[in-house]
C-alpha cells in the first residue's frame, strides 16, 4: 500500500512539473507548449502509476483526424495524450479548468472547454477552435461527454459529427479497456488509487466523412457509436485473454480443483 502511495504521489508531482513547465512555455505559444509537454506528461504519468498498455492497429493513430474514444475513467486523459499524435486539440468539460494548476494549463495551451449544459454553445466552441486549428492538426472527443459509470457505452453527443463535418476529417473510432478495471479494484484497494497493470486499446477503421451531410448527422452518429462498440468489444477480449495469460499458477490449480467431478 505504501508504494501505491508513493506511486501516486509521483504522478501527481510529475503533473504538476509538466503543468507547470506548460504555462511558463505559453507565452512562446500555446500549442508549441502543448507539443513540448503534452506527450512526456501521459507518459511519465502512466509510468510512475505502473501503467502500460497494449494497441491494437496502432499505425492507424495518424494525422489529421478525428479520434473518438470511449470515457471511463479519470486516466482516459493522461493515457490518451500519451499514445496519440502530439499535433492534437482536445475537447472537455469545462469543469477540468477547477482542477489546480492542470486544468489552467490544460485550458490555456489549446484545449477545448466546452459546457455540457449548453449544446448548442458546445458546438459553437467546438467549431470555433476547429476554424483556428493548424493544418494537420488532430481533434480528440469523448462523444459520450462524461464518465461511463457501468463501463457500458452512453449516448454520443454529436460534436464528434460536428467536427468532422467541418474538418473533413476522417473519425477515427477507437476505444480503451482496463483503466475502470485499474480504478475500481474490489477489496482493501482504495478505489482512488489506481492499481498497477495493462490497459487494451483498438484502434478502428477509419470512417470517411467526406461525402457526410448535415442532413444525415443522426445516421452518421449511429454508425461512429457502433464503431466504438466494436473496439470496445476488441479490448475487451484483448484484455479478457491478458488477464487469463497472467493469472498465477496457484489460482489455476485452485479453480480446477473445486470444480465438482
Amino acid at each position: 500500500m505504501f508504494v501505491a502511495h508513493l506511486r501516486f504521489a509521483l504522478a501527481a508531482f510529475l503533473t504538476f512539473f509538466w503543468s507547470s513547465l506548460t504555462l511558463l512555455l505559453c507565452p512562446f505559444g500555446p500549442r508549441r507548449a502543448w507539443l513540448i509537454t503534452r506527450t512526456r506528461w501521459g507518459k511519465t504519468v502512466m509510468a510512475a502509476l505502473g501503467i502500460d498498455w497494449e494497441i491494437q492497429n496502432a499505425e492507424r493513430l495518424r494525422n489529421p483526424a478525428v479520434f473518438v474514444s470511449n470515457h471511463q475513467s479519470f486516466l482516459d486523459i493522461v493515457l490518451l495524450p500519451a499514445i496519440l499524435p502530439p499535433e492534437a486539440v482536445f475537447v472537455a468539460k469545462r469543469e477540468i479548468r477547477r482542477v489546480p494548476v492542470f486544468g489552467i494549463a490544460f485550458a490555456t495551451s489549446g484545449g477545448v472547454m466546452i459546457d455540457r449544459r449548453n449544446p448548442r454553445g458546445a458546438i459553437a466552441s467546438i467549431r470555433e477552435a476547429v476554424a483556428t486549428l493548424p493544418k494537420d492538426w488532430s481533434v480528440v472527443i469523448f462523444p459520450e461527454g462524461t464518465r461511463s459509470k457501468t463501463g457500458e457505452l452512453k449516448a454520443f453527443k454529436k460534436g464528434c459529427i460536428h467536427v468532422a463535418l467541418a474538418t473533413r476529417y476522417p473519425i477515427v473510432p477507437m476505444a480503451v479497456h482496463g483503466v475502470r478495471e485499474l480504478t475500481s479494484t474490489p477489496g482493501w484497494w482504495p478505489r482512488w488509487l489506481p492499481s498497477p497493470g495493462t490497459v487494451q486499446i483498438s484502434i478502428g477503421e477509419p470512417i470517411s466523412t467526406v461525402a457526410w451531410t448535415p442532413e444525415g448527422l443522426n445516421e452518421q452518429l449511429a454508425a461512429v457509436q457502433t464503431a466504438v462498440g466494436v473496439e470496445l468489444s476488441r479490448a475487451r477480449a484483448a484484455w479478457a485473454r491478458s488477464t487469463e495469460k497472467n493469472r498465477p499458477v496457484s489460482s489455476h490449480i485452485m479453480e480446477t480443483q473445486s470444480r465438482p467431478e
